[in-house]
């Protein structure tokens, strides 16, 4: 498999097909693959936890992602936290 293949064909194929259960497990899958490449940075992630690090160690850990795959992955997560600071009131600081 390519970088850009993480999921076998015939995954891919269930995923377009199966019910949520099957895209979720899936995709949990895809994005354990991805980060057990770089185990230093899985480790890394796992330690500042982006859903609740201060938004400097989440935006240096976007620029230091390895891959596209990651970099995405904490760019949405970025996206997330903004929006629920919309919603919120409250600072992502």
């Amino acid at each position: 498999m390519s970088d850009l293949e993480v999921l076998s064909p015939a995954q891919l194929s269930s995923m377009a097909s199966g019910d949520e259960a099957v895209v979720i497990e899936l995709c949990r899958s895809e994005h354990e693959k991805v980060l057990l490449q770089h185990p230093e940075f899985a480790e890394m992630i796992e330690d500042i936890d982006p859903f609740v690090c201060r938004r400097l160690d989440l935006v240096d850990a976007i620029r230091n992602a390895p891959n596209g795959f990651i970099r995405q992955y904490l760019y949405s997560i970025y996206v997330f936290r903004q929006s629920i600071t919309l919603v919120s009131g409250r600072s992502f600081s």
